[in-house]
């Protein structure tokens, strides 16, 4: 592929079509490396590639409008430290124009980078100037290579629990979706964290739930800050109300509420799709 175009890419890119069919990129399929033999040579023109993602208005009337997508993944794929300042100048003028695949996608593509992008991340996360989802997203990214790189797991989640920590305003579902992470690389040492920020009011309990939710995901006993709150009566019902019981759920066992869990991630997948379809075929119109 010649390397000095980046008009070449959107063009090699039109056989993988549209991108929401193909979402085994970071385990390599597609493999754009291996597909179309890129090099570092290619990054500048993917790194374009990427931007145009950012207005519509420039992306073409055909297939080749899914380029962008595919440029970032090929990024990722080739661990492109060069990109992660780009893609991340990216997130909030997509944020502001309600785009949801940089969310979904940019903290895999920084997580194959891996540890090269820990320090720009860590910065962009603690910026306040920054939107609350590129925010997110840019702790997804340390939390993906801490994943990838469990040798970076202690700093990553030392990072995130700081967070936790800072005092802000107007920083709840912040706040609620990094405890969703810390979750995620099921941090018991920041347990105590989590508990303060709970027992300071600051995190958004409709993302993860309320502390004793959190506390027993995290198999921790606690530190008792967190007030007890009454038990709902498993047996009230609201006048009229003859639904399935609202606090059934929390009476199910750990493996019903795991298989609901991914059956509500198998929905909202689908009804991404359908968000994303429209939007592509809106643009191609």
């Amino acid at each position: 592929m010649d390397t000095s175009s980046p008009i070449s890419l959107p063009e090699a890119f039109r056989h993988f079509g549209d991108a929401s069919e193909s979402f085994g990129w970071p385990d390599g399929d597609p493999d754009y490396v291996a597909k179309f033999g890129l090099t570092p040579g290619h990054i500048p023109a993917l790194i374009e590639t990427a931007w145009l993602w950012v207005n519509e208005a420039d992306l073409p009337d055909d297939e080749t409008a899914w380029a962008p997508v595919h440029a970032w993944r090929a990024l990722g794929q080739l661990q492109a430290v060069e990109a992660v300042e780009p893609l991340l100048k990216m997130m909030n003028p997509l944020d502001a124009g309600g785009d949801d695949w940089y969310v979904e996608e940019f903290f895999r593509v920084f997580g194959l980078i891996g540890p090269p992008a820990v320090p720009a991340l860590t910065e962009y996360l603690k910026d306040r100037i920054n939107e609350d989802f590129p925010r997110v997203a840019a702790a997804g990214g340390l939390c993906n290579i801490a994943q990838r790189f469990p040798e970076w797991r202690e700093q990553v989640i030392e990072t995130l629990a700081a967070q936790l920590r800072t005092p802000a305003a107007n920083a709840y579902t912040l706040k609620g979706l990094l405890v969703g992470q810390l979750l995620d690389l099921e941090a018991v040492e920041a347990a105590e964290t989590i508990e303060r920020a709970y027992a300071e009011e600051t995190v958004d309990e409709t993302v993860c739930g309320d502390w004793e939710m959190v506390r027993r995901e995290l198999g921790v006993e606690g530190l008792g800050l967190v007030p007890d709150r009454p038990k709902p009566d498993p047996h009230f019902r609201m006048p009229g109300f003859w639904g399935p019981d609202p606090f059934e759920p929390f009476q199910a066992s750990p493996e019903e509420r795991e298989r609901r869990k991914r059956e509500r991630k198998k929905l909202k997948a689908k009804q991404k799709q359908k968000k994303r379809s429209k939007k592509r075929n809106q643009v191609k119109k």
